[in-house]
């Protein structure tokens, strides 16, 4: 069982330091009679890590402290993790300085009761540009918590995200994304500002946008400029504000009421599965298996937010463990000390650097990737982020003035453009009265927006695999010898972070189109008349009946079927429905697939092949223009084909869903909007009965389009023959989507290679080949589908195993062209080789 560490945040090693810091005039914080009494109530606690740097007092020596964000970290593996990824930088930097590879000098991954995991690693002394640059010495610990929270029971996590509006206020969140010249997003590479209150709320504090060509483009949107005099640009950006504020109204009504539904209906599935497995007296239900996968992924992925937000005793055991980690590394001497912190364990080292209990503790800067402090903020204060009376007094550590009580503190926040949880800037809360004091806070703080991966999914995990926006200039602010030509002149960061975004650009269009191939295929081929899904479906109904035991399922589905659900009337209601629901569902699929991410061809419109970036912004609509009227033929050959039943029953619910938005808009608009509640004033019974009221309908239609689908492709096997079809169909392509990523993630290996050792870039004609190739294998396999074609199948299929078999010899062929001895001589011999390509 881990060690309480609620009462051990101020140690002896704290107390000196303080002392220490109180007769140099240094540290973040000065001490006060509070804090001295909360040390004297503290048990002390001996150091965690046990080293002597074996260096003279000229070297200098900084500690680094990880913490890591929600999930189920096992110990050590955060400090692996990220401390691999700093190693391998520094491997690949000290080749490039011709110096000895191996930059470990001492490691302790299985330390006893009593001790913390450490790497300490060596900066030899080198030169930069003519200029000497001395030795250094990293320690590298981490404030391991994952395991310090006991998850919090579900009946608390269900009440969180649903009737108190979790989701809801997560999701409407993310939905608006700001879009125009002024966002961080549409960059051609990566830039750092500080940040500012603007007119629409916290914003970087860039004043022109850093594109040639677009030097004077105005950054703000001056309304006093004449609508005869302004630029396209300002008329652009004019048009985009004033329809966006109007449109996000209308959104964020009608997305609160149905988000609150739908959460609700989970909570009301989920009930139904738990009964299930009660009722039902078969072992793995009774163990959970219905449930199991929810519970995981609400309480481990959201219930630590609850915990660090809602739990004062589990949130100062996990504070503790930081408190822990930093006297570790005061205990060995730093000069210097770094909490670098990720997603929720922004809100831990935030916290905990808040609490005057640990004014003491010195901490030099704050490094924060994919933070949660925007998360935080708005699921304790209202929709907008702005705290309430209640809330500045829940939460106070949340809502202090942590800059304030550390003015020597540094902050650096790295946020990707697609993660889902910062969502963008640091969005503060005013935390203070004095406008100017708020200013003056808000310039200490450097905003680095980043691209991980253009990936919703993917952002918030890819910050260590980004050299060149995110580990390269992190490590410069680790390393404060030199203006940071040690790890690549900053002055080329747009440079390197130029070449990467475009390489980005050709990831996420080749990911759009491994989507959008398969849906707009079975469109299209529904459209023409092709026969090809319902063939893939019993190819596949084939294969799996040939599988043992598979019979148990067959036979399950024929005596549903049996049942005859479709010959009463409300069966036949639920099924007629279904059918349009997966219609729908494949259209909309469709449609969805063909957004592109807007900032997708921004880095294009600075190099000497501006038309990439054009074909990058058009190639959508250029694609969109023939599958949208594919999708409306397809739609209106599914609409003359259809039953009378089926007629009416789109007709019906289609028209339940307009009168519900319409109702929900025009209640909203007169008795005031659930998304600013108002603290000060009471709750109306009017509103509260209309808002109770139009969730149960919108649970009633959401509950009827989720069960209408299963209900449809039981009852009618054309139907489930449609659904298996798609589902075949989208597999095949994504086979082709997994074996370009992976062809994709070679070229980004190699280039990220030649980013940290200082090399030249690798050329790019073999990324060229294999691109064709898997481009002109997608283009025949949707020719396939359209045409119910089986040499073209057979074609497509070809092109998969040549493209992997021409990826496979490329690797091949690479390693055979250096002979690696030792680490050194690896990533030496491999930029020779880059060179020659």
């Amino acid at each position: 069982m881990p060690r309480t560490t609620v009462t051990q945040a101020a140690t002896q090693l704290a107390t000196a330091a303080r002392d220490a810091a109180a007769t140099s005039g240094g540290g973040n914080g000065a001490s006060t009679p509070s804090t001295d009494a909360a040390a004297a109530r503290r048990r002390t606690r001996a150091p965690g890590i046990q080293l002597d740097c074996g260096a003279g007092a000229d070297v200098r020596h900084v500690g680094i402290a990880f913490v890591h964000g929600i999930g189920s970290q096992q110990p050590a593996e955060t400090l692996l993790d990220w401390g691999g990824a700093v190693i391998r930088l520094l491997l690949d930097n000290r080749v490039g300085h011709d110096a000895s590879a191996d930059p470990v000098i001492a490691c302790e991954l299985d330390p006893g009761a009593d001790e913390s995991r450490y790497i300490e690693l060596q900066l030899p002394a080198t030169t930069v540009d003519g200029e000497p640059v001395p030795e250094q010495h990293w320690v590298m610990t981490e404030a391991w918590w994952a395991q310090r929270v006991r998850p919090p029971a579900f009946g608390q996590m269900a009440e969180w995200l649903g009737p108190r509006g979790a989701i809801r206020r997560i999701l409407l969140a993310i939905l608006p994304r700001p879009r125009g010249v002024h966002d961080p997003r549409l960059r051609p590479w990566a830039a750092t500002y500080p940040l500012r209150r603007g007119d629409n709320g916290v914003e970087e504090a860039a004043e022109r946008f850093p594109v040639a060509g677009h030097e004077n483009d105005a950054v703000d949107y001056p309304d006093d400029v004449p609508w005869a005099q302004a630029t396209t640009a300002l008329k652009r950006q004019r048009i985009q504000r004033r329809a966006g504020t109007s449109l996000e109204g209308i959104a964020k009504v009608s997305a609160a009421l149905y988000l609150q539904a739908i959460s609700a209906l989970i909570l009301v599935i989920y009930g139904a599965l738990r009964s299930i497995e009660k009722l039902v007296p078969i072992g793995p239900l009774k163990d959970g298996a219905l449930t199991r996968p929810i519970d995981e992924f609400v309480l481990n992925w959201f219930g630590d937010v609850y915990v660090l937000l809602g739990d004062p005793a589990q949130a100062a055991s996990v504070r503790g463990r930081l408190v822990d980690a930093l006297n570790d590394l005061h205990a060995v001497k730093c000069d210097s000390v770094v909490v670098v912190a990720h997603s929720g364990g922004a809100i831990v080292s935030y916290m905990t650097l808040a609490d005057r209990a640990n004014d003491a503790l010195r901490v030099d800067r704050l490094i924060t990737l994919g933070e949660g402090m925007n998360l935080a903020w708005l699921l304790s204060g209202g929709d907008d982020g702005t705290p309430t009376r209640d809330a500045r007094k829940r939460y106070e550590r949340l809502y202090t003035n942590m800059l304030a009580r550390r003015p020597g503190l540094r902050w650096d926040d790295f946020w990707a453009s697609q993660d889902p949880a910062p969502v963008g800037v640091l969005r503060f809360p005013q935390l203070d009265d004095d406008t100017e004091a708020d200013a003056s806070m808000l310039a200490r703080v450097r905003s680095h927006a980043i691209w991980n991966r253009l990936s919703f999914g993917e952002d918030h995990g890819g910050y260590w695999d980004n050299d060149e926006e995110f580990v390269l200039p992190m490590l410069r602010l680790l390393d404060e010898r030199t203006s940071g030509g040690a790890f690549g002149d900053a002055g080329d960061d747009h440079v390197r972070s130029g070449r990467r975004r475009r390489r980005l650009s050709a990831l996420s269009l080749m990911r759009q189109l491994a989507l959008v191939g398969p849906t707009s295929a079975v469109v299209v081929a529904f459209a023409v008349g092709s026969h090809f899904v319902a063939r893939a479906s019993d190819a596949v109904a084939a294969a799996w009946n040939a599988i043992p035991g598979s019979a148990i399922v067959s036979d399950a589905l024929d005596g549903a079927r049996a049942f005859g659900i479709a010959s009463t009337s409300g069966g036949r209601l639920l099924a007629e429905t279904g059918v349009w629901v997966v219609a729908a569902l494949i259209g909309l699929v469709t449609i969805f697939a063909l957004i592109a991410p807007p900032e997708r061809p921004v880095p294009w419109a600075v190099t000497t092949r501006p038309w990439v970036g054009r074909l990058l912004r058009y190639l959508p609509w250029l694609i969109a223009t023939p599958v949208v009227v594919a999708v409306v033929v397809g739609g209106l050959r599914f609409i003359s084909g259809a039953t009378l039943a089926g007629v009416e029953v789109a007709r019906v619910v289609v028209a339940a869903a307009v009168v519900v938005f319409v109702l929900g808009v025009a209640v909203w608009s007169v008795l005031g909007s659930p998304t600013e509640p108002d603290d000060s004033k009471p709750r109306s019974l009017v509103r509260d009965g209309v808002e109770l009221g139009l969730t149960m309908v919108v649970m009633i239609l959401a509950s009827f389009l989720v069960v209408s689908p299963i209900v449809g492709i039981i009852a009618f096997e054309d139907v489930g023959r449609t659904a298996l079809g798609t589902i075949a169909v989208i597999a095949l392509f994504q086979v082709l989507g997994r074996v370009g990523q992976w062809r994709w993630s070679v070229w980004d290996g190699r280039e990220r290679m030649a980013a940290r050792s200082g090399r030249r870039y690798p050329g790019l004609n073999r990324v060229i080949g294999q691109t064709a190739l898997l481009l002109a294998t997608l283009v025949t396999l949707f020719l396939a589908v359209v045409l119910d074609s089986d040499r073209l199948l057979a074609l497509g299929v070809t092109g998969i195993a040549l493209a992997v078999l021409l990826g496979v010899s490329v690797d091949v062929f690479d390693a055979s062209r250096r002979e690696p001895t030792t680490p050194s001589d690896t990533f030496v011999q491999f930029a020779k080789a880059a060179r020659t390509d």
